[in-house]
């Protein structure tokens, strides 16, 4: 036995594992329709975002949702107490302009679900660009009755990956700067 700490690749490398077992076992192959199934999530859908206020800086190109915040896209939405949107401005053909959003951020109680699963933490980025969304500090991933925690969370929307890293402060067991899981075996014999 080696009681030697292991290298940060070999952390990250059975994290992504990890991760892969915990998509591949906890959901059956019918039933992945989530953040992080194959092929991941429609980022082609409108989004669509209702609050208790909106402040508009044009100038800025920014809008500000604020108080009891949803954002939805698809089967994929984004709950918070703030929401800020970041746009960009294209000139039509017609000669007007159409706006279209860059980027989000969400803060106060972040809660992102889908179908099948739910993500929390503090607070988020939306790269709508890129289409990655990542979740931070005291990060919360549940599927079912199967939980993962840890500091931050990339969900890659085109692909279903994600990326779970940091030390998991939602336990009262110390975990030493990891990342933490919790998985139930499944009841039903084959």
């Amino acid at each position: 036995m080696n009681n030697s700490t292991p290298d940060r690749p070999q952390i990250f490398t059975a994290l992504a594992l990890t991760l892969g077992f915990f998509s591949a076992l906890v959901l059956p192959a019918a039933a992945q329709s989530g953040i992080f199934a194959e092929g991941g999530h429609d980022t082609q859908q409108p989004i669509e975002i209702t609050s208790d206020s909106l402040e508009v800086k044009q100038e800025q190109q920014v809008a500000i949702f604020l108080g009891n915040v949803d954002a939805k896209q698809g089967t994929l939405t984004l709950t918070s107490q703030r929401l800020e949107v970041h746009y960009t401005s294209e000139e039509t053909e017609d000669g007007g302009s159409s706006e279209s959003i860059s980027s989000m951020k969400a803060s106060g109680n972040v809660i992102v679900t889908s179908p099948t699963e739910q993500a929390e933490g503090e607070w988020a980025d939306y790269d709508v660009v890129d289409r990655v969304i990542t979740l931070h500090d005291n990060v919360l991933l549940t599927q079912g009755k199967n939980t993962l925690c840890g500091a931050s969370l990339d969900m890659d929307l085109d692909t279903g990956r994600s990326f779970l890293k940091g030390a998991c402060t939602r336990s009262a067991k110390n975990t030493g700067g990891r990342v933490q899981g919790v998985f139930f075996p499944s009841k039903s014999k084959d």
